[in-house]
């Protein structure tokens, strides 16, 4: 892990320098908790002192709906063989979200045309999430530069350039996301540190 971190560091180091990663993620999260008066400044300045498996999740999350309500419009074989291959804790809320029928918006529509081509649906899935994350990364130069270098170059490719919605995202709903997986991921951390 601290190889990554250092080669993360070397490949970005012509940006600008990351805030040291806060001690507690859930402490930094709680307070935005997904509330729907969630401050999109608090937010962003939340996200560059985040673990990047945190906000890898966390913008991948942030897709689900649109995957599911893409997946609405798919004949059921072809659905679950896409939802089978989506991590096991999503493939349940993306089958539900497909039952429930909600209108994926015109943009993520014409995106997945391309974003199926590589027949990955969880590529599918962040680059869904990246254009959730995009409007609120355009806020805040900084802090977009500062969150994609916590990322492999890919995924931070995909952050970068995404293109937003034309629906605006709500910054309570993608905090949700992120605290979503930084509770999920509290059992792994405490394993890591006491074997």
């Amino acid at each position: 892990m601290q190889l990554a971190l250092c080669c993360a560091r070397f490949c970005w180091a012509d940006l600008v320098d990351m805030e040291p990663e806060a001690p507690e993620e859930m402490d930094l999260l709680r307070p935005l908790g997904g509330g729907e008066h969630t401050s999109p400044k608090e937010l962003l300045d939340a996200m560059p002192r985040l673990r990047p498996a945190t906000i890898l999740r966390g913008v991948s999350l942030a897709g689900l709906a649109d995957l599911g309500g893409l997946l609405a419009r798919a004949p059921d074989r072809t659905a679950a063989a896409i939802c089978a291959r989506l991590p096991p804790g999503w493939q349940r809320r993306a089958w539900e979200i497909r039952s429930g029928s909600p209108t994926p918006s015109r943009a993520a529509l014409l995106q997945l045309k391309t974003v199926l081509t590589t027949g990955d649906p969880t590529e599918a899935l962040f680059t869904l999430g990246a254009s959730n994350f995009a409007a609120l990364l355009s806020l805040s130069p900084l802090r977009r530069w500062q969150t994609a270098q916590l990322l492999p170059v890919p995924a931070a490719h995909h952050l970068l350039t995404a293109q937003p919605h034309g629906d605006r995202p709500k910054p309570s709903e993608l905090a949700a996301a992120l605290v979503e997986t930084a509770r999920d991921a509290e059992p792994e951390r405490a394993e890591e540190t006491h074997p």
